[in-house]
C-alpha cells in the first residue's frame, strides 16, 4: 500500500486499526491501572513516528492544490468578466489563453519563490 498510497496514507490507516484497539482498552482501564501508561505511551509513539516521515510528495501536494485553486478562480473570473464585457468569443479564447499563461507564470515564480 505504501508503494501505491504513499507511506503517509498507510500509516495514517494503520492508525485507525489502533485507535480500535486503544478504544477496547479504554474500557478496561479501570480494572488494569498500567493500560493508561500504555496507551499514553502509544500515542507518543504514533506522534513521534509521523514525525519523523518527511513525504517529499507531500510537500509538494498542498502547494500543487493551492496553485490550482487559485489559477481557476483567477481564470475563471478573468473569462466571465471578458464574456460579459466584450462578447467576441475569438477575442476572449485569446484573452483567457494569455490569461492562462500568465496565470501559469505567476504561480510557478511564487512557488519558486517559496
Amino acid at each position: 500500500m505504501a508503494r501505491v498510497f504513499g507511506l503517509t496514507f498507510t500509516i495514517k490507516l494503520m492508525e485507525k486499526g489502533e485507535n480500535r484497539a486503544q478504544s477496547g482498552y479504554s474500557e478496561i482501564k479501570e480494572k488494569f491501572p498500567e493500560i493508561s501508561r500504555i496507551l499514553a505511551d502509544e500515542e507518543r509513539h504514533e506522534l513521534e513516528l509521523a514525525d519523523m516521515i518527511n513525504e517529499e510528495k507531500l510537500g509538494y501536494m498542498g502547494s500543487v492544490v493551492l496553485g490550482l485553486n487559485d489559477a481557476l478562480v483567477e481564470l475563471t473570473g478573468a473569462l466571465a468578466g471578458f464574456s460579459f464585457a466584450l462578447q467576441n468569443t475569438a477575442l476572449i479564447g485569446a484573452i483567457g489563453l494569455i490569461t492562462g499563461i500568465a496565470t501559469a507564470l505567476s504561480m510557478a515564480a511564487s512557488e519558486c519563490l517559496s
